[in-house]
């Protein structure tokens, strides 16, 4: 298990990724990105990519952040991205 806090003025936000190693189920991690902020076209296409690649035994989790709070690149600006990741097993070939 990997776990990631943040600590943000008084928001305290934390990232926890875990995977069972002993499985012989292979997995994979797809990471979905918007910019802007922009919430429900970040949702929809997780849904979209949920319903056309995910069979529903197959999902483990979901999870969703924003970008860092300060990006160098941005003159220290917000990030504007946010992202959506989604953990599930695959076929064997």
């Amino acid at each position: 298990m990997t776990h990631t806090p943040k600590w943000i003025g008084d928001l305290n936000s934390q990232y926890v990724w875990y995977s069972d190693g002993h499985s012989d189920t292979p997995k994979q991690s797809t990471l979905i990105s918007q910019e802007g902020r922009l919430w429900p076209e970040l949702l929809l296409k997780l849904k979209h990519y949920l319903n056309q690649y995910i069979a529903p035994h197959s999902l483990i989790s979901v999870s969703i952040w924003e970008g860092s709070h300060h990006i160098e690149n941005t003159g220290g600006r917000d990030s504007e991205m946010i992202f959506a990741n989604v953990m599930h097993t695959t076929e064997r070939n």
